[in-house]
């Protein structure tokens, strides 16, 4: 299933919006990422990429530093 679907059947799940908010940034699709990125701050305004980073449940830390770096690229911090 892909975000969008999983957004239309939970629109305030978290990880979905920051999903999207990567994804898009990788897309170079700058206007998208920053709007998913809003939506994420919406949803949780105390979020914090560095707290995120310490918690996402990624083994391989080249995949966590892309989505991360992603995430900063959208506009979160």
């Amino acid at each position: 299933m892909g975000y969008k679907k999983a957004l239309q059947r939970n629109p305030d799940a978290l990880l979905n919006h920051l999903s999207l908010a990567a994804i898009y940034v990788l897309l170079d699709q700058q206007e998208k990422a920053k709007a998913a990125a809003k939506k994420a701050l919406e949803i949780d305004p105390n979020f914090s990429v560095k707290r995120f980073s310490k918690t996402a449940p990624y083994k391989n830390q080249a995949d966590l530093k892309l989505f991360v770096d992603a995430l900063h690229n959208a506009g979160l911090k």
